[in-house]
């Protein structure tokens, strides 16, 4: 049902239909923190599990946010010995070689043509995809990046590219594989 608010005209005072606001994230406009001193602690309730499953709709910095949140909780974000946060500027070269390896396994799976071992009703090659995703997102929010934005910005440039066009690509030493 609408909130009904009062609305100032130079006329008079009316009311005015508004639809309710989407509850969305607080988004701040602050510079990215540094992240060779950032550490994180496990914080036991910040999201219950089952409300992070569904996706459907979710902005990237939403996606980012739940990610690394369930990352922290599970503990990625502490030294498995000791439990004391580790710092992301250490962590960062060994995250992205994760990626790397969930990339190398959707390579296996799409070449072997193979079905997802955790996941036997998905294809590996998708499976392992939505890991490196995951993997992305936590180390962009520990980081604090804008993914969403820069992969708005990144995906106009590529329309610019000459080196992006079809003629391009199929030159000597062109994007092609």
């Amino acid at each position: 049902m609408p909130r009904i608010t009062k609305k100032k005209t130079k006329k008079a005072n009316k009311l005015a239909l508004k639809k309710p606001a989407l509850k969305q994230p607080a988004q701040k406009k602050t510079e990215a923190p540094d992240y060779k001193t950032l550490s994180f602690r496990i914080k036991p309730d910040l999201f219950k599990v089952a409300e992070l499953c569904d996706i459907g709709g979710w902005t990237t910095s939403m996606l980012v946010g739940a990610c690394h949140s369930l990352a922290k909780r599970s503990g990625w974000w502490n030294d498995p010995k000791t439990g004391d946060p580790l710092y992301v500027y250490d962590e960062v070269p060994k995250k992205l070689l994760l990626v790397h390896s969930e990339i190398s396994e959707a390579v296996e799976g799409f070449r072997k043509d193979l079905m997802d071992d955790h996941l036997p009703d998905r294809k590996m090659v998708e499976v392992e995809l939505a890991d490196a995703m995951i993997r992305i997102a936590d180390l962009a929010g520990a980081m604090g990046l804008d993914l969403g934005g820069a992969l708005s910005a990144k995906l106009a440039y590529n329309q610019r590219r000459a080196d992006h066009k079809p003629e391009a690509r199929t030159q000597k030493g062109g994007k092609t594989f």
